[in-house]
């Protein structure tokens, strides 16, 4: 059984910050148990995406074309497209320890560097700068795309375990039921 929100360590809610411009996003912190290469390839290869973040499609390099399209209870768009802005895969000839990896599509940014502090892990920074269109309130636009992400992060660790969840199955979790940093 899937925990509830408010079991969750606060570390893994997410916050949120606001950019020079005003604009809001909402980031995810998670430390992984994984190598930098191999959640790299969870993010970018289609068979290993197709495993954790079913409907997102991806011309895998800089200047391709990305599609997402969202299922189940997403209260936001049901698709969204653009392209890749940037497309820094791992330098294989950078020691294990000083790798890093940047992939961003559209408003969303996943950032990868080795940790050392978690043997063979890497920590993933993800970022999802918020647009608030139609009549829901800003309140109601943050709690959706944290709830939102937070399953599909979750889903990535999942993969990368080797288990199997399908975020567009699984209900979001209520962010109006807790404290978030920078709401």
């Amino acid at each position: 059984m899937r925990e509830t929100i408010e079991d969750l360590p606060t570390a893994r809610l997410g916050a949120l910050g606001t950019l020079p411009d005003g604009r809001k996003f909402v980031v995810f912190e998670r430390d992984l148990p994984h190598s930098l290469s191999r959640v790299w390839q969870a993010l970018v290869d289609p068979q290993h995406l197709a495993d954790w973040f079913p409907g997102f499609e991806m011309d895998a390099r800089a200047g391709g074309r990305f599609d997402i399209w969202f299922g189940g209870d997403c209260e936001g768009p049901a698709h969204v497209s653009g392209m890749v802005s940037r497309f820094e895969p791992p330098s294989e000839q950078a020691p294990e320890s000083e790798r890093t990896a940047v992939l961003e599509c559209g408003s969303m940014r996943y950032e990868l560097a080795s940790n050392q502090s978690i043997a063979c892990g890497c920590r993933l920074v993800f970022t999802d700068v918020l647009h608030y269109e139609g009549e829901r309130s800003q309140a109601d636009v943050i709690n959706s795309v944290l709830g939102g992400w937070h399953k599909y992060l979750d889903a990535l660790e999942f993969s990368l375990s080797g288990g199997e969840y399908d975020p567009r199955n699984e209900p979001e979790f209520d962010y109006s039921r807790v404290e978030i940093g920078g709401r």
